[in-house]
């Protein structure tokens, strides 16, 4: 994926290349369009039978602020 055909994410991050896979979806690094800011973005597809991101945005939404856990900027 180039920056000629990248996606834009939430009108805001854009995504740049692939950093890896698993079982539950593809990890991307991505370009915060608004402050400059790299971040990591997790994507899983729609049609998954286990919404995994789901479950995982709530669990760091409960363990906000603890050392060692990601920071969730956004979900949807």
């Amino acid at each position: 994926m180039n920056n000629n055909n990248s996606l834009l994410i939430a009108n805001q991050w854009q995504l740049e290349r692939k950093l890896g896979s698993g079982s539950f979806g593809d990890v991307y690094r991505a370009l915060n369009t608004q402050t400059g800011e790299y971040v990591a973005i997790k994507l899983e597809a729609n049609n998954t039978y286990s919404q995994q991101l789901a479950f995982e945005a709530k669990l760091y939404r409960l363990m906000k602020g603890i050392q060692g856990i990601p920071k969730l900027f956004w979900y949807d």
